[in-house]
């Protein structure tokens, strides 16, 4: 258990006197996302389990594959993990927006349909962090979007909203009894900023 938290880059001392949760195993996966997952579960609420992925950003290959029969292609064997979680959570790392209005900025401007928010949440995602760099790649319309592309497929979300207090709030969720927060938070941008 030692070298899978190491391995982890967690501390070694003093783990449990920090959070109730170790680290059950450390796989690799094969898929779209080709990533080390840290599988862990809470010494006391066993029967639940949180999956915490990273960037879903379905364009090019990914959103073909998202959009395929079965969205769990799209993220090969993890999805294994999504769909024995009772909460999987990821961060959207573009808007979902049918429009086409993109601001002027250094770097790509990115977007999805809004039709994948449907196919995100059939792949297990119940909860996505929506702040990132490529939120307002599409200026306000492109964020309204999302948000209700999101609501729209049951899908709840943090770190945006109508205006900065909405997006600042806390998502708690509650697992057998424990609350666990959730923020979403990314390097600010100020107006008229390119």
């Amino acid at each position: 258990m030692e070298r899978l938290i190491e391995h982890a880059n967690l501390p070694t001392r003093g783990l449990d006197a920090l959070h109730p949760f170790v680290v059950e195993k450390r796989e690799e996966v094969a898929g779209y996302l080709r990533t080390p997952v840290p599988v862990m579960r809470c010494r006391e609420c066993q029967a639940q389990r949180c999956f915490i992925g990273g960037d879903i950003c379905p364009i090019g290959n990914g959103l073909a594959a998202l959009l395929e029969s079965d969205p769990g292609h799209a993220f090969g064997e993890m999805v294994s993990y999504e769909a024995d979680a009772d909460l999987a959570v990821a961060n959207l790392e573009c808007p979902l927006f049918d429009g086409h209005s993109p601001i002027r900025k250094s770097g790509p401007t990115l977007k999805a349909p809004v039709c994948v928010a449907s196919r995100i949440r059939k792949a297990g995602f119940g909860l996505l962090t929506l702040a990132n760099n490529h939120l307002r790649d599409h200026g306000s319309d492109g964020v309204q979007s999302a948000i209700a592309a999101c609501r729209n497929a049951a899908i709840e979300t943090v770190g945006a909203g109508e205006h900065l207090e909405e997006a600042q709030q806390v998502k708690i969720v509650e697992l057998a009894g424990m609350k666990l927060g959730f923020i979403g938070a990314c390097e600010g941008v100020l107006p008229g900023d390119t």
